[in-house]
């Protein structure tokens, strides 16, 4: 076996990985929206310990053989691997929102300081959570187009573009799917 073979399976076993997290993420919110005390928001804040350093391995290896992919296949002048990989990096600020926020609300329950913000109850993470987390799924989903399809520029800040505007939709949607569980409830 070649070295580029090699590589190639880090990359997608990397990619691989960073979607195992924001799945994992994804459960740490919706159940964390759910929580109706402290316990429970104790558990699922901290559902899988060591998330932060699974997350950066899998950047650090998507990144690493990233770069040496494109350069080996001679790709550093296609449109889509700038765009794929200014979105890669747009992800991190979106990343690290979401981190800080959880590490916060991890403190507050360890330390019993977290109360039900939200109706009927429950813990209210708030809005920059659940755009966080739905933004970077939407921007890894159309990273892994651009990828497949390896369009034009055009096309490929149209579909990034078109990821981001659907992961705020996703954002939107699933507060509203929010409330009207809790109105729902109220019947």
């Amino acid at each position: 076996m070649t070295f580029y073979p090699t590589v190639l399976f880090v990359h997608i076993v990397s990619m691989l990985g960073l979607c195992a997290t924001l799945s994992f993420e994804a459960l740490m919110l919706f159940r964390l929206q759910r929580s109706r005390n402290i316990a429970d928001a104790q558990v699922w804040s901290d559902l899988v310990p060591g998330l932060d350093r699974l997350v950066m391995i899998s950047v650090m290896s998507i990144l690493a053989s990233g770069i040496y992919l494109t350069t080996v296949m001679r790709g550093w002048g296609f449109a889509w691997v700038d765009v794929a990989l200014a979105s890669f990096f747009a992800m991190a600020p979106l990343g690290s929102i979401f981190s800080a926020r959880m590490r916060s609300i991890r403190r507050a329950a360890s330390n019993g300081n977290i109360t039900a913000q939200g109706e009927h109850g429950r813990f209210a993470p708030g809005a920059a959570l659940r755009i966080s987390l739905n933004v970077r799924i939407a921007a890894l989903l159309g990273i892994v187009l651009l990828m497949t399809a390896k369009p034009g520029l055009g096309v490929s800040l149209v579909i990034m573009g078109l990821s981001a505007a659907a992961g705020f939709l996703a954002s939107a949607s699933g507060r509203h799917e929010q409330e009207s569980a809790q109105t729902a409830e109220r019947w």
